[in-house]
């Protein structure tokens, strides 16, 4: 049994994506790649652009769940209160300004190895939308709706 549950395990981590056993660089991003193949050394407008698209989605996507958890009806939640739902929104709110204050400072730092060099802008730029698309893909998973069944 044991070499059974062995074996099982084995292969469930060799059938892990690739981009689970190799995390991919912090700032490597396609939207970056396409403004530096199409504009080469002059790809600053394309650069900020891109980034300037991704903080706006990322700042919609924030906007939608806030007004979702705004209007939610919490009478479906056991023992509900105004204030249960006023102090989810208010974690929420919290937890959005403390993230972009750790996403510009996980940037500096996956950055600084190119701080001197003209590809800081395009690294910035790439860690920057990377870490946007993320924290989009984080806000979606906040659910005011969230029952026993989703177990």
């Amino acid at each position: 049994m044991r070499t059974l549950c062995l074996v099982a395990a084995t292969l469930a981590l060799l059938s892990l994506p690739a981009a689970a056993q190799e995390p991919r660089s912090a700032i490597l991003n396609p939207a970056v790649g396409a403004c530096l193949k199409q504009y080469g050394d002059l790809n600053a407008e394309c650069l900020m652009d891109a980034r300037e698209k991704s903080d706006e989605d990322v700042e919609r996507v924030y906007k939608n769940k806030l007004s979702e958890l705004t209007v939610f009806d919490n009478s479906t939640w056991w023992m509900a209160s105004k204030a249960q739902q006023s102090a989810m929104i208010s974690a929420f709110k919290e937890s959005q300004g403390l993230w972009l204050t750790y996403r510009d400072s996980y940037c500096r730092a996956a950055t600084t190895p190119v701080a001197e060099t003209k590809s800081l802008g395009a690294a910035l730029a790439g860690c920057v939308i990377n870490m946007n698309q993320q924290r989009e893909q984080e806000i979606l998973r906040v659910k005011a709706d969230l029952t026993f069944e989703d177990y």
